[in-house]
């Protein structure tokens, strides 16, 4: 699947924003509509590892913090 910029945007702040990441979690399809994604995006979002999307989103706020 090809992924336009704002579907990468989207990606970034669920990594690094705790409070839209709890939104998406609650609702992924409902956060990636109102984010204006396309329907493929839309779709990827609502099957996305939510396991893994909240393990990377620690490990880059360890690194984060390293700085």
């Amino acid at each position: 699947m090809r992924t336009s910029p704002e579907f990468e945007a989207f990606l970034a702040r669920l990594y690094t924003d705790r409070q839209a990441r709890e939104q998406f979690l609650a609702d992924p399809r409902s956060e990636a509509l109102r984010a204006e994604l396309s329907r493929e995006e839309c779709d990827a979002l609502a099957r996305i590892d939510t396991v893994g999307l909240n393990l990377a989103a620690q490990s880059y706020a360890i690194k984060r913090g390293r700085r």
